[in-house]
């Protein structure tokens, strides 16, 4: 049972460490171009 459930969690290692790098840098892109999409909403609402 134990052996089984340590494999289980093995594996869900695997699958969390296998996304944290594309999980990462989507999530930088996502901070860099926030404030890109917020300064342009705020210049057209200028216009």
């Amino acid at each position: 049972m134990s052996a089984k459930t340590d494999r289980e969690r093995e594996r869900f290692a695997d699958d969390t460490d296998k996304w944290a790098g594309p999980a990462a840098i989507i999530a930088i892109i996502a901070l860099g171009l926030a404030p890109i999409v917020l300064l342009g909403e705020w210049a057209i609402s200028l216009i």
